[in-house]
């Protein structure tokens, strides 16, 4: 949790190329072999209350050099919670329940939904490009965006059965 490993040989080794006491990274995602992404989103708290939780590191790092340097990307203040990257410069990000676009790498990011009427309870999220991408949403079902994240509509099952999904390729 607390540091960022390595592999050059597909697994057999692995070393640290950054070590954070306390941050507990928990995210990780990568445009290519050299521009990686981590989150840290750990809390304390209470889960029912969340204006009861204290962010203990609630940061994201990014290296453009496969792990070799690692800078601070400036996020919006809440509750970091998934990632999903386009290239090295244009990412959405999920804030408490906000959905987040940026075109500069972090620098600057702008909210694509308004919580007040379609808040962002989905869990994680993969972009496909600027407009269109998918949402895990409860345990059973997958939504869709076609307008950068404003709508979202779930995606109609073709059978009866319900899978749990956990995680989007």
């Amino acid at each position: 949790a607390d540091r960022i490993l390595k592999t050059i040989d597909k697994g057999l080794s692995w070393f640290a190329v950054r070590t954070d006491v306390n941050s507990c990274f928990d995210h990780l995602d990568a445009v290519d072999n050299n521009t990686i992404y981590a989150v840290s989103d750990y809390y304390v708290g209470d889960v029912q209350f969340p204006n009861n939780r204290s962010f203990v590191n609630n940061k994201m790092l990014v290296t453009t050099n496969a792990g070799a340097n690692w800078q601070t990307v400036n996020v919006p203040s809440g509750q970091l919670k998934n990632i999903s990257l386009l290239s090295s410069s244009k990412s959405y990000l999920t804030v408490d329940l906000n959905l987040f676009y940026t075109a500069n790498g972090g620098t600057s990011w702008t909210q694509k939904n308004n919580p007040a009427i379609a808040a962002f309870y989905l869990g994680k999220i993969k972009f496909v490009n600027d407009s269109t991408g998918y949402s895990i949403a409860g345990l059973f079902e997958i939504k869709k965006t076609t307008d950068s994240g404003k709508i979202w509509e779930r995606i109609p099952s073709d059978n009866s059965n319900s899978y749990l999904y956990n995680d989007l390729h």
